[in-house]
């Protein structure tokens, strides 16, 4: 049996530190902001993105290039590896189609090599949590096949729960309209949204304040932590864009309700970030289903 590498992108929100002690490769969605296009090769410190989109400055963001996928997927395979991609949701972007094109491309020049491309129906911290998941039944020597085939099956078990800051964001990527945004901004509403079953984001609720906003994320960890796979909910992801001390309060709720589980509080990529704006807070965990 081949060995495999697994690959994921930017919008998992992978820790660096963890994707480097594991040799995940990571492929890279560019954004553009102030006229300036980013890639891997010139990244914005995560600070200065979210204080340029405070100050007005109105991001971009593009689908995974399939030209550029081919090249990382061709090096992975001619160094010897066959690979498990763990891509952004489907129901959100083209990125997930363009490691498709990719991986039928390269399989097609090396006919030995095996590419299987996961769609998570995820992103941010749900997406990471899978990557989690996929190395550690990878060091316990699960094969390729068996890998993909467990994260397919419970693509849906893994929770994405969160809330913005400003409306504004949503309704700049058609969430929205502009009435609701302006109505909810000046009622201090803060929405409470989640990815559904076919990764496409979906809102299932609101507070006012953001206090409350924030106690109602950690309200889902006990209405819908997994029973079935409770074995396998060690681990709790928070992201959030740029507002710190509001993740480090719904981590504290989270840890009161879950005192044994590991949380990880990571901060936004620019792919997520562009969207939900700054302030945006989000709760990932295993589930029974999603809502």
């Amino acid at each position: 049996m081949r060995d495999y590498v697994i690959v994921t992108d930017n919008a998992a929100d992978l820790d660096e530190g963890y994707r480097r002690d594991n040799n995940i490769a990571e492929l890279f969605m560019d954004y553009s902001i102030d006229g300036v296009l980013y890639s891997s090769e010139n990244q914005l410190p995560a600070k200065v993105f979210y204080d340029k989109v405070r100050k007005g400055a109105m991001p971009t963001t593009m689908a995974a290039n399939p030209e550029s996928v081919r090249a990382v997927f061709e090096k992975i395979v001619e160094e010897g590896h066959d690979i498990l991609t763990v891509s952004f949701s489907s129901g959100m972007s083209s990125t997930c189609s363009n490691y498709q094109l990719a991986a039928q491309a390269v399989m097609e020049q090396h006919p030995e090599a095996k590419i299987i491309i996961v769609d998570s129906l995820s992103s941010c911290g749900g997406e990471a949590l899978q990557v989690i998941k996929a190395q550690k039944f990878k060091d316990q020597g699960l094969s390729l096949e068996d890998n993909a085939a467990w994260l397919t099956a419970h693509a849906l078990n893994f929770s994405h729960y969160f809330t913005v800051d400003d409306l504004f964001h949503l309704f700049r990527g058609g969430r929205l309209s502009r009435t609701a945004a302006i109505v909810g901004t000046l009622a201090s509403v803060k929405p409470l949204l989640y990815i559904n079953n076919e990764g496409k984001l979906d809102s299932f609720g609101r507070t006012h304040g953001r206090r409350k906003s924030v106690e109602a994320l950690a309200d889902m960890y006990d209405r819908y932590a997994t029973k079935e796979l409770a074995s396998e909910n060690d681990t709790v992801y928070i992201c959030h864009g740029d507002c710190e001390k509001d993740a480090d309060l719904l981590a504290s709720l989270v840890q009161k309700k879950a005192p044994d589980k590991k949380i990880i509080v990571h901060t936004l990529s620019t792919v997520v970030g562009t969207h939900g704006g700054p302030g945006i807070l989000t709760l990932h965990f295993l589930c029974d289903k999603r809502i």
